[in-house]
């Protein structure tokens, strides 16, 4: 499948930019860029469907996510 492509213009902090661009160099900008935004879009798509499962199931109880933690944090070390 091949992807198609549009060319927009942003607006960035120049001390990002500066940042990024040392990171993954001039070439790579706009790779970078998309897989950021790429990721924002995942994160925002998990948020939206945590809050529907909150209003339709109730909020976690305190004492399952103290549980979790334990167990996460444990598991690590």
């Amino acid at each position: 499948m091949v992807a198609e492509y549009a060319k927009v213009s942003v607006t960035l902090p120049i001390g990002l930019l500066e940042r990024i661009r040392g990171r993954v160099g001039t070439r790579s900008l706009s790779s970078y860029v998309a897989e950021a935004i790429e990721a924002e879009e995942r994160r925002s798509a998990l948020r939206a469907w945590l809050a529907e499962q909150e209003e339709e199931h109730g909020p976690i109880p305190a004492s399952v996510l103290e549980e979790v933690r334990g167990d996460w944090l444990g598991a690590g070390g």
